[in-house]
């Protein structure tokens, strides 16, 4: 077991894993910053009309939600998809 631990093998699997826990944990403490106007989604009920719901549980009136959706046009310009990736 020694000497598989100072292995370039387990070094390199060290190394990966805890850069990917690094990725993630950065990506949990960036997710508490999210814009308000992304916080928010669609909700179908059984009637077959749409609702729109806030993260706090509020539901939202059409305006609002024609609100979010300008204020997440500010966005755009530094948000993509993974579009470039295909390319």
């Amino acid at each position: 077991m020694a000497e598989f631990k100072e292995s370039d093998c387990y070094k390199a699997a060290l190394l990966i894993c805890s850069s990917g826990s690094a990725i993630l944990t950065e990506m949990l403490r960036l997710s508490n910053y999210i814009p308000d106007p992304f916080l928010f989604i669609c909700v179908n009920n059984k009637k077959g009309t749409e609702r729109y719901v806030a993260a706090n549980g509020k539901v939202l009136n059409a305006e609002d939600v024609k609100l979010r959706y300008a204020l997440q046009l500010r966005y755009l310009d530094i948000l993509f998809d993974m579009e470039y990736c295909k390319n």
